[in-house]
């Protein structure tokens, strides 16, 4: 234990109550190799040597003796005011870990503790990896602290880091100082600078690193991007999810994404489609069977509960489940008293015995479950967490982004016909325009058929085929007259075809965007245009007091 100054203390605790001193101060630090050195050679523990060297094997070669501790240094620059130490380190190593923050306890008779941002000792991690690990134990660290004076050292560890250091330091704490170590062990004046960061700094920098699992699905908007911090933050439980969203928005590459974001990403990921099984045949495909329990059963069967044991099981259509299956997942989800909440007890097809299981369960379902009859006890257990997937009209610039994205995918498969291929403006009208009723998935499959079947570069709006044609037959339909015909009323024909459009393009606008001035905006006319519309469609018996537009 380290000597405490009982004296110190109670005059700090004065006059923090006082007034005088009115926040804590907490150091900042990356524990580096020459940290590491320098106190193996004042400390001079054989354990502390051995786990060393350990630690530099798979890393690049550091110098044996170091004359200083970049962490003593600054610690020692900052120790007439500093309250406590927190250390990061990227070797999962309690004995180097709990061996250097003792020493600064002992030696400076301040509060020191490590956080330890990986898990694997042998692995030189990549960049990316190390980065994220470092920013969800800051996380983690930070959501604890408050009323504090932070200060960073910026003279451990790598340059890179250095820089981690200042986006998360002034993302955090706009007050942050910084302090610096040269290559005489010298340290400088704490310091801070103007550095602000803008929401595009933070929001793809300072939180991307928490979504490196979720990189497979692309996409800028606020929709897409709170549904990937949504799936980011359930990985990082164990607890049941239910995602929902239409076909094709990507259910089951959120669901894979949670399960590489979680303690389980190393283990077995399974999916089963709850609708491609019948009643009999998905209870053993999910619960197994033993051998003659019917015919063809020709030997016992281990089921997904437990072929993916210790690993994530996705549900997808889970809505699809018969009622006797539902009952029967209802049993498996009931938690066992006194045991872990994800081990699942089951008893497989003709079997007397239960067998367990430690399973994390995903579902997925593009109804709402509990307007068609899905039982509400089964839908509590499953939507501990919920998440909704946005639908692609929903998803604003997105749209064209991953068409081009798809676009050049489909070059890369197709080289010889699609090299040369890209949308021209009816094509990127028409993709704005379009419903997309079946989401990033037919849009995906409308491009390959486009630039495919399309004979020239340009893909146009024709180049979609049926698509095209199924969307401009659900357009509203326009006052027809005979070409050798001439309207009675030229002004009361336009008038009128003009407000058909007006009202149907004002009611897809504002089921996707969900608020006027947002569906407005879509438009690109201002709200008082809007509301001169609704006006004038009023007047004219297009819509009524009930309509939508309306209200």
């Amino acid at each position: 234990m380290p000597n405490v100054d009982y004296k110190k203390h109670i005059i700090v605790s004065f006059f923090k109550i006082k007034g005088i001193i009115s926040m804590t101060t907490v150091l900042f630090s990356w524990i580096g190799f020459k940290d590491l050195n320098y106190v193996d050679s004042v400390i001079n523990h054989s354990d502390f040597s051995e786990h060393l060297k350990k630690a530099k094997t798979p890393r690049p070669s550091v110098s044996e003796k170091s004359s200083f501790s970049p962490v003593c240094e600054a610690v020692k620059r900052l120790k007439k005011n500093l309250s406590q130490v927190i250390l990061f380190f990227d070797i999962d190593d309690r004995v180097l870990g709990s061996q250097f923050s003792g020493f600064i306890e002992r030696k400076y008779d301040i509060k020191c503790s490590v956080c330890y941002a990986a898990t694997d000792t042998g692995k030189v991690h990549k960049y990316n990896d190390l980065y994220g690990e470092i920013f969800q134990k800051w996380q983690e660290t930070v959501d604890n602290l408050t009323d504090i004076k932070p200060y960073f050292n910026l003279s451990s560890g790598t340059t890179a880091m250095n820089a981690m250091w200042i986006i998360l330091g002034k993302s955090k704490y706009p007050d942050a100082e910084f302090i610096q170590i040269d290559d005489n062990g010298k340290a400088s004046e704490p310091f801070s600078f103007d550095f602000k960061l803008n929401d595009y700094a933070v929001n793809n920098v300072f939180n991307h690193l928490d979504l490196s699992a979720f990189d497979i699905i692309k996409g800028e908007s606020e929709a897409i991007r709170q549904a990937k911090k949504l799936a980011a933050k359930a990985g990082k439980t164990e607890f049941n999810v239910l995602i929902f969203g239409e076909s094709g928005t990507g259910k089951e590459l959120f669901a894979r994404g949670i399960h590489d974001s979680s303690v389980r990403a190393g283990k077995k990921y399974m999916a089963v489609n709850c609708a491609a099984f019948p009643a009999g045949l998905l209870e053993s495909e999910l619960f197994g069977h033993k051998k003659g329990t019917f015919t063809g059963a020709s030997a016992d069967k281990k089921g997904l509960f437990k072929e993916c044991d210790g690993g994530t099981l996705f549900l997808d259509e889970i809505e699809a489940c018969p009622p006797e299956i539902q009952a029967k997942l209802l049993r498996v989800l009931q938690p066992t008293p006194g045991a872990k909440a994800t081990i699942r007890e089951f008893k497989p097809v003709g079997s007397e015995t239960n067998e367990t299981s430690d399973v994390r369960i995903i579902a997925a379902t593009n109804e709402k479950l509990e307007k068609i009859g899905f039982r509400a006890d089964l839908l509590t257990r499953l939507a501990v967490l919920s998440i909704t997937l946005p639908a692609l009209r929903e998803r604003g610039n997105d749209i064209i982004s991953l068409a081009n994205i798809f676009l050049n995918e489909i070059k890369k498969q197709v080289p010889g016909i699609c090299q040369n291929k890209f949308l021209g403006d009816s094509a990127i009208k028409f993709i704005e325009s379009c419903p997309w009723s079946g989401n990033v998935r037919q849009l995906q499959n409308a491009l390959a058929q486009a630039a495919v079947f399309g004979d020239n570069d340009e893909i146009t709006a024709g180049d979609f085929g049926h698509i095209a044609e199924e969307f401009s037959s659900a357009l509203p339909e326009v006052e027809k007259v005979p070409e050798t015909d001439i309207p009675g009323d030229i002004q009361a024909y336009l008038r009128n075809n003009e407000l058909r459009l007006k009202k149907h393009f004002m009611q897809l606008a504002q089921e996707k965007s969900g608020k006027k001035s947002g569906a407005a905006k879509m438009l690109g006319i201002p709200y008082q245009t809007w509301d001169n519309w609704v006006k004038a469609l009023l007047k004219e018996k297009f819509i009524d007091d009930s309509d939508m537009l309306a209200r």
